[in-house]
């Protein structure tokens, strides 16, 4: 009797006879492992982005993020969520953040861990710094890319003006090009034009912004237009400048813009 209590009390006997166990099979119950904490939400990560980009105008440029997390574009016209933004350049004296938005030649897709923005047919009015947003309740991050459209330079600012004319020459001056195309202006080239030949033909090519004409006639009346030129090319020419004649200069007489007056 005794056997059989000690048997029933070592296999857990709780009011209900069991057959005798075998006393090397008694198992100790292993404590629940613990619930491993929820881990902390952290802000989202862009984990690789494009070096800064120089293209040719008229190229397509492609601008691939990696992020960490899937998101859209934010449509609010808060900067929040997640999104491009467009700063400006500062040659063109604005200095503000923009929403990109999509047109014809701007195109934004976004995928679960990445997001890309694409131009094509870039013009300068697509140099700047780009910025793409993400964010989360946790925080955002940034990654910014400046792009820069390389191109001939624009022409030569407004119009040349003849000055300090003489019998037979003058100086003709100029200002330099509004853009240099984003690279520096390697020289101009003067053309000329006379009421005679009445054609534009190259007069000279100089890296100064004014040049003495020489070996001029009385018998014709001038005007000019200048070109600037850098590694991708030669602008469109500038404005024409008045005409212009050379001869002895009169007592009292005064040059006016291009004429005596």
């Amino acid at each position: 009797m005794w056997a059989t209590l000690a048997a029933f009390l070592a296999c857990g006997g709780g009011g209900q006879m069991h057959p005798p166990c075998d006393p090397g099979e008694a198992t100790v119950k292993k404590k629940p492992a613990p619930k491993t904490p929820p881990k902390a939400a952290l802000p989202p990560q862009i984990v690789q982005f494009p070096e800064d980009q120089k293209v040719r105008a008229g190229e397509s440029v492609e601008l691939l993020y990696s992020h960490s997390f899937y998101f859209s574009l934010n449509q609010m016209p808060e900067y929040s969520g997640s999104q491009f933004e467009y700063k400006m350049p500062l040659y063109l004296c604005i200095d503000f953040a923009l929403k990109i938005q999509e047109n014809e030649h701007i195109k934004i897709e976004n995928a679960e861990n990445s997001s890309k923005l694409t131009i094509t047919s870039t013009k300068q009015e697509h140099c700047g710094c780009y910025t793409l947003v993400v964010e989360n309740k946790q925080g955002s991050r940034q990654a910014q890319v400046n792009l820069t459209i390389v191109d001939k330079p624009d022409p030569p600012a407004r119009r040349p003006c003849a000055s300090d004319v003489r019998s037979s020459s003058l100086t003709i001056s100029w200002y330099g090009s509004s853009y240099d195309g984003g690279s520096a202006v390697q020289s101009y080239t003067v053309e000329i034009w006379n009421t005679l030949d009445n054609k534009w033909t190259d007069l000279t090519t100089c890296r100064s912004t004014s040049y003495n004409v020489q070996d001029l006639l009385a018998d014709r009346e001038y005007k000019f237009r200048v070109r600037a030129a850098n590694v991708y090319g030669i602008s469109e020419p500038s404005q024409e400048s008045e005409l212009v004649k050379v001869g002895e200069k009169q007592e009292g007489k005064f040059l006016l813009h291009g004429r005596y007056g």
